[in-house]
């Protein structure tokens, strides 16, 4: 598989009017995106560079679902790095998945696979003040394998049939294309690696991860998270377990991002963990370049 280089860099520029989500400023944001196709089907899309007056590296994987499927891989009790779930399970490329317990394995919010309850939304001691907003919305799966970003029903996951799989995570970051408030607190307010997910009005899932705790990336708050997602033109986002868990491969590439886990700004740093997504051809469809 070769990876084809698309003909220039994207400008992407966007007036984020903030009024309408329960911000009262607005800001002008500008990204300088490259775009590359990694095979038949995906988009990686770059940026390294100043934004939000700080050091940024981020990676989004632009997925056409009509040729590429994603999937909730898992293990529990065992952890286990994000690229060896990938691997294990013959995908094309992934990315971490939702928050799980580090001493005990296993999700700690809901999560459903194939129509089997694999977690229960179940938070530590540690969580528990917070928790509520690490369920507010999901990465659910159809039947026929196309992924939507949707909010927690009411009366929570159990009992909500319409989707086989469901991976919850939270906090909620863009919903109908407009912000999301924010609460305040140190896990939205502090700049962190982070990971999450979204799509777009031409019905796309994006990927994405945004490296910190480094100076040649320091990372993003949840509210600047939202604001890169809106730049691409997302309409329902989520924010995924981030920190030193956040993590991008391909099988083509190898680990595309930095991740934090060792402190340092390599692509060493990979932290063992309990779910991931992972990318997979559809049946019949050639991905290879």
């Amino acid at each position: 598989m070769v990876m084809k280089a698309l003909s220039r860099p994207v400008n992407l520029f966007i007036l984020i009017l903030t009024a309408f989500s329960g911000y009262s400023h607005q800001e002008t944001i500008e990204i300088n995106w490259t775009e590359k196709e990694l095979q038949s089907g995906v988009i990686l899309k770059t940026f390294h560079g100043r934004l939000f007056q700080s050091e940024q590296s981020i990676n989004v994987l632009k997925v056409d679902m009509e040729r590429i499927e994603p999937k909730i891989l898992y293990t529990d009790p065992e952890l286990i790095t994000t690229s060896d779930h990938a691997r294990n399970a013959g995908a094309i490329a992934a990315v971490n998945g939702t928050f799980f317990n580090v001493k005990n394995g296993g999700a700690v919010c809901y999560m459903r696979v194939d129509a089997k309850v694999v977690n229960p939304s179940k938070p530590g001691p540690d969580e528990r003040e917070f928790f509520k907003q690490l369920d507010e919305g999901a990465l659910a799966v159809n039947e026929s394998g196309r992924a939507s970003v949707i909010r927690r029903p009411a009366k929570g996951w159990v009992g909500f049939e319409a989707f086989p799989s469901i991976i919850s995570s939270g906090p909620m970051l863009i919903f109908n294309s407009r912000l999301v408030q924010q609460n305040d607190n140190l896990f939205n307010q502090t700049r962190h690696p982070r990971t999450g997910t979204c799509t777009d009005p031409e019905g796309k899932l994006l990927l994405i991860t945004i490296d910190g705790r480094t100076s040649e990336a320091e990372g993003v708050t949840t509210y600047e998270f939202s604001q890169i997602m809106q730049v691409l033109s997302c309409e329902n986002g989520i924010n995924f377990d981030g920190g030193g868990s956040t993590t991008m491969w391909s099988l083509t590439l190898g680990i595309l991002n930095y991740p934090s886990d060792n402190e340092a700004f390599d692509r060493e740093g990979e932290r063992e963990v309990a779910n991931a997504i992972g990318l997979f051809p559809r049946d019949g469809k050639d991905t290879e370049k």
